[in-house]
């Protein structure tokens, strides 16, 4: 449905940046990925599902290169578990980052996952195991990762269930709980030995 929506074909592969459009995500670089991927993978298509401070820029590049058949700017969307749903390929070029919810979501679905090696990322993504990491502000490196896992159904397939695999065993809600209970028990009982407070 979402396909049609789209006007997609059918068994087009399908690469997707999701987030906020803004400095800290890099979407740029996943457009300049795209451009360098829709030479070598023509069939390839596109989505860039989010808003934000660089939505215009992100649309200017589309247009600049070219792009406008093959990429596909979708604004800011209520719809992700459609979209994650759809997408073939996650890319995550973020230039900074904690470890942001999409990825994990992406994994959970055992989607294959592009993310630059920062923050909280390079924690979960274990390369060539269940993702893979590419440096920041590197849109050929992106490019390249992309097209190897276009290339590779089977590579492909294989990162998507250990992803699911990672997310299932240890970003589980009640495992999070569980570490927090620990930890805020932990602070508690640094503080009754006469250690100054760090957490109310």
């Amino acid at each position: 449905e979402l396909r049609r929506e789209l006007s997609l074909e059918s068994d087009a592969p399908v690469v997707g940046f999701v987030g906020r459009l803004c400095t800290q995500k890099d979407p740029l670089s996943s457009v300049l990925a795209a451009r360098k991927c829709a030479d070598t993978h023509p069939g390839t298509q596109f989505i860039v599902a989010g808003d934000g401070p660089l939505r215009r820029d992100v649309e200017e590049a589309v247009d600049c290169l070219g792009l406008r058949k093959q990429c596909h700017v979708l604004g800011h969307r209520t719809d992700m578990d459609r979209i994650l749903g759809l997408i073939d390929v996650l890319v995550q070029p973020s230039l900074w980052e904690g470890l942001p919810y999409v990825v994990l979501d992406a994994m959970a679905r055992g989607k294959a996952v592009v993310a630059s090696e920062v923050g909280g990322l390079g924690d979960v993504i274990k390369p060539g195991n269940n993702g893979m990491l590419v440096p920041v502000r590197d849109p050929d490196a992106v490019a390249e990762t992309i097209g190897r896992l276009l290339g590779d159904t089977e590579l492909r397939a294989s990162l998507g269930r250990h992803a699911r695999a990672t997310v299932a065993g240890s970003y589980r809600l009640q495992d999070i709980l569980a570490a927090l209970r620990h930890l805020y028990g932990s602070l508690r009982s640094i503080d009754r030995a006469g250690v100054p407070r760090c957490v109310e």
